[in-house]
């Protein structure tokens, strides 16, 4: 089914769950990392993509200051009112819940939305599809409100929607959703919340490689990790009060500092914590600026180590996404491959040949289920567009969007 295809069925639920035509559509992409995990909430850098698939949002007003949302994709929906305080026993309910307290705590919310969703976007698959979902809401609502926001503003509500929520990520993900163009990278301060855009050299492809596992950051020992990482802070600032943030240390720095760390708790934790931050800033660099000059042999390089320091520093691999590294080395055409996201789950990227993607995936395939009995998802993904509204002939209402720029 082509896109405006899609939209227009997705249209036609809508009336028949809502009995009106939709005045709005918005499309909000999931992300990939190709590599800067675990550094965002350091003020560090990161270097993601948004990818094709997403999740799709079909919005009208309605004068009762009530949120009516159905997801397509779960078969199931709610209606919420703009106070907050108490949170809505279904825990999907409460990101938007966590939208409308961000975006009304900068911005008067009078009106409120017959809201329908549907998705591509594999929840926990590590592809950020919370993120997806806040930034897109928070979209529609402002432009329901009339608000044309900067994407800048559009992330930091998504990030603050979030946190309301309960998870204790930084801003990476919201901020490439707002921000990503096709066929680029973005390689993100996530100190200044500057951005550049890397473009994706030619003839290599992006292939996104589910495990079947789902990645939870507040289930999983994510919020354990950034204590750690933070602890490791607190022995440095204690010798180096002008270290703000792991941020600030190279890896000379942070290797003088090495007798504190391990002095403060032997078995190395603190060390190895505050190891990956410091060689993972320092690899998003060198990662956008190989990619820049299409050095794909570094770039390859570079992920493996990334890969290595996640699952052996920050310990936040598996056994599966290890497996499914393992089983992409082993496969024709990768430049490439690593875990990306929060990790316990999820997935792997992997940059490969593009004449031979389709080679490349199918050992991936079988190696992978011979390796763990899980069927895995594979597909490959161009970089995307960030959010935007989509026309609205494509759900047969007159007019065209004009994105969120």
């Amino acid at each position: 089914m082509t896109a405006s295809g899609q939209w227009q069925a997705l249209g036609e639920a809508f009336e028949r769950r809502f009995g009106a035509a939709p005045e709005l559509g918005v499309r909000a992409p999931g992300r990939v990392n190709l590599i800067g995990d675990h550094t965002d909430y350091h003020e560090g850098f990161v270097l993601p993509m948004a990818i094709e698939r997403a999740i799709l949002f079909l919005a009208r007003r309605r004068e009762d200051r009530r949120i009516s949302v159905y997801s397509q994709t779960l078969n199931a929906g709610f209606e919420i009112g703009f106070d907050t305080e108490q949170r809505h026993p279904e825990r999907w309910a409460r990101y938007f819940q966590g939208v409308l307290s961000a975006l009304s705590g900068r911005h008067p919310l009078e009106v409120g939305a017959d809201v329908l969703i549907d998705a591509d976007l594999p929840p926990g698959g590590g592809l950020s599809s919370s993120s997806a979902l806040v930034v897109g809401f928070a979209a529609v609502v402002a432009r329901l409100h009339g608000l044309a926001l900067p994407p800048l503003e559009l992330a930091q509500i998504g990030c603050d929607a979030e946190h309301w929520y309960g998870t204790t990520g930084g801003i990476m993900d919201q901020y490439v959703i707002s921000h990503a163009r096709a066929r680029h990278a973005v390689l993100i301060d996530c100190r200044s919340l500057s951005h550049e855009l890397i473009a994706m050299p030619g003839g290599v492809a992006v292939v996104i490689a589910s495990t079947g596992t789902r990645h939870d950051q507040i289930a999983s020992p994510f919020a354990e990790r950034r204590r750690e990482a933070d602890a490791a802070l607190s022995v440095v600032q204690a010798r180096a009060p002008d270290v703000a943030t792991l941020r600030d240390l190279d890896p000379d720095r942070h290797a003088h500092y090495r007798p504190d760390l391990m002095a403060a708790e032997p078995s190395g934790v603190l060390w190895r914590r505050s190891a990956h931050v410091v060689s993972e800033n320092a690899r998003a660099l060198e990662s956008a600026a190989a990619l820049s000059r299409g050095d794909l042999p570094r770039m390859g390089r570079l992920m493996a180590e990334s890969h290595a320091s996640l699952r052996d520093d920050y310990e936040v691999a598996s056994p599966e996404l290890d497996a499914m590294v393992d089983a992409a080395l082993a496969s024709p055409g990768c430049i490439g491959a690593r875990m990306t996201g929060g990790g316990f789950g999820g997935c792997t990227v992997n940059l490969v040949a593009a004449d031979e993607t389709a080679a490349f995936c199918a050992s991936l395939h079988e190696r992978y289920r011979r390796a763990t009995g899980i069927e895995p998802t594979i597909f490959v993904s161009k970089p995307s567009d960030g959010v935007q509204e989509v026309p609205g002939s494509w759900f047969r209402v007159p007019g065209s969007g004009t994105g969120f720029r």
